[in-house]
């Protein structure tokens, strides 16, 4: 079964049950990979680090995307971040704000400017 943000995974507790079993196993892999692998570089983690930026969206699915992330520098583990690829669901139930405006930023603006476009074409 696959868990997203849906109304009804929601209702049933799924997907707030999926976000606990994925923030248990990102602090694990955190854990690991500071501790045993003295990590130079991470993989950032949407339920453990903060956004930087959104890079860029990619569709998955017909109506389900994925997101490039840049994670902003954690000064608690002074490991250089990186960039990942972050399931749609949990990017916007984690950061709806930063969700928001990324939407905003790339399409809603850009449909603003091509009616600018067609309106001064006339």
């Amino acid at each position: 079964m696959d868990v997203s943000s849906d109304e009804e995974n929601l209702e049933s507790g799924a997907f707030l049950e999926l976000i606990k079993q994925e923030t248990e196993k990102a602090m694990k892999e955190r854990q690991f990979l500071m501790k045993e692998l003295k990590a130079k570089e991470r993989r950032g983690s949407i339920f453990v680090d903060s956004v930087k930026r959104v890079v860029a969206a990619v569709q998955r699915a017909p109506g389900k995307f994925d997101f490039l992330i840049e994670w902003d520098y954690n000064p608690h583990d002074k490991i250089t971040p990186s960039t990942t690829l972050v399931r749609g669901s949990h990017f916007v139930f984690s950061n709806p704000l930063a969700y928001r405006r990324y939407v905003e930023k790339n399409f809603v603006e850009a449909k603003i400017e091509q009616k600018k476009n067609v309106i001064i074409k006339k």
